[in-house]
């Protein structure tokens, strides 16, 4: 493949964007285009899930997770690169990329599970303590 013709494209390409504004594709989209293939956005968004959602449905596709689980689901260091990987992806999607809020949530969260496990562990014992009199 030569070099694209587009000088947008072009500039973005050298700027390092992913994305740049060209011209609409032919189902009238608005003109946002990928610099490394220059693909319509919008189409790509379209099609991309549902491309996805259909080769999940494969066997092959099937056999490929069994195999890779197989592989490289025993290994505690993959399990905590994937961990890694799916906070990520979480505080990407529900919280804007702010780490600081996730994790400041998460230890919200941490002490009230320890306050609830002490009072049921309180109540617990005064449950005892009324059956044993």
């Amino acid at each position: 493949m030569g070099r694209p013709r587009d000088k947008i494209r072009l500039a973005a390409m050298e700027r390092g964007d992913s994305t740049y504004m060209g011209n609409p594709c032919y189902k009238g989209h608005s003109g946002k285009r990928y610099t490394c293939g220059g693909h319509c956005y919008e189409c790509q968004q379209i099609k991309g899930p549902a491309l996805a959602a259909e080769y999940r449905k494969t066997p092959a596709w099937k056999a490929y997770q069994k195999e890779y689980r197989a592989k490289y689901g025993k290994d505690p260091k993959n399990k905590e690169r994937l961990r890694e990987i799916q906070v990520r992806w979480y505080v990407k999607k529900y919280y804007n990329g702010d780490m600081e809020h996730y994790l400041h949530v998460q230890e919200d969260k941490a002490e009230r599970r320890a306050e609830k496990a002490a009072h049921e562990a309180e109540v617990d014992f005064r449950r005892q303590l009324r059956k044993n009199r």
